[in-house]
């Protein structure tokens, strides 16, 4: 930032700052703003967004967030407030040594989305890892291309190199166009801007053209468009918490919607980098409600009242396997 702004910072003109915690710990103009006494009275509370991530990236790639506990330092006379939809329990726990917080208050309230019906789904064993992809991704480029308007708007969460295939087959199925009247769109880190910004845009509508997204995780935290009502992962991501963000991208407006996981044993295998046992746990277990067991790292049970065919796969199965055993499907009935 330039000097000038940086003073307009320090003397209160803006009612709200928004910045990474590389902009104000990592960088010359962020540091010479944090030692400007002037600055620091005019601040009257400080906001953590994210706080589920602060530990996890900071230990990975990004160090700055290792800094945010000290500025409780610098503000030592205002509220802090970190916020969070998807906190297990255990990183609640952390969380004020990681921040630098002294005995904050939690406000807690179920993250369970009852409008969104849960699947798993094994992968197949049959075939090297690229066949198993594509077996998932072409399904659903070709049921997109039967019937688009009557498609139901899917995110697909791909390793880039898969959705980099899977946007090649579709261009196969529907020639060339533009983001401007496809009706799929692909989204990633460094996405063209103009690309990201008409698909945000078209995904706010109540019955947007774009169908399908192709997507890595970077559509999962802020990401907030209300005319999605599947979520499909083609495999499983490293955190429970992060499969949380990313299935709560659907059913927005209330509407009915679903969440599939696709997995297998090497999608969950203990040497993966950064795998942490509640997801495998997630993936494994086949005695459970998987509303209960998404639910139960962050201390909290499923909501009241919820209907077996509206929960998940596993509670379907059950209510089918109950009718089944009292005769309900039997031919001669």
């Amino acid at each position: 930032m330039e000097k000038d702004m940086i003073q307009n910072i320090a003397e209160g003109e803006f009612a709200i700052l928004f910045a990474l915690p590389e902009a104000l710990l990592n960088t010359v103009s962020g540091k010479d703003l944090l030692s400007k006494r002037q600055f620091i009275d005019h601040v009257k509370g400080v906001v953590i967004d994210e706080c589920h991530i602060v530990k996890e990236w900071g230990e990975e790639f990004r160090t700055a967030f290792q800094k945010l506990k000290t500025l409780p330092a610098v503000f030592n006379d205002v509220p802090f407030m970190a916020l969070s939809g998807t906190l297990p329990t255990s990183l609640m726990k952390e969380l004020p040594n990681i921040l630098g917080l002294n005995n904050p208050v939690t406000v807690q309230e179920s993250p369970d989305r009852t409008n969104i019906f849960l699947k798993k789904l094994h992968k197949s064993k049959i075939g090297d890892t690229n066949e198993i992809y594509e077996s998932i991704f072409k399904t659903e480029c070709d049921d997109l291309k039967k019937d688009p308007y009557n498609y139901p708007v899917t995110m697909l969460f791909m390793p880039v190199c898969y959705i980099s295939q899977a946007a090649a087959y579709l261009k196969h199925l529907f020639g060339d166009g533009d983001i401007t009247t496809s009706c799929y769109a692909v989204l990633f880190s460094r996405q063209d801007k103009v690309v990201l910004k008409t698909t945000v845009e078209e995904l706010q509508m109540e019955y947007p053209r774009i169908r399908l997204i192709l997507t890595s995780s970077v559509a999962g935290m802020g990401f907030d468009p209300p005319s999605v009502m599947r979520i499909i992962h083609a495999r499983p991501p490293r955190t429970l918490s992060q499969y949380l963000q990313e299935i709560g991208r659907a059913g927005r407006r209330g509407q009915n919607s679903s969440a599939i996981l696709h997995y297998n044993k090497r999608d969950i295998a203990k040497n993966i980098p950064g795998i942490q046992e509640d997801i495998v746990q997630y993936c494994n277990n086949e005695e459970t409600c998987l509303r209960e067991l998404l639910l139960k790292p962050f201390g909290l049970s499923k909501s009241p009242g919820i209907a077996n065919e509206n929960c998940c796969s596993f509670c379907l199965n059950e209510d089918i396997s109950k009718l089944d055993k009292a005769g309900a499907f039997d031919n001669n009935v």
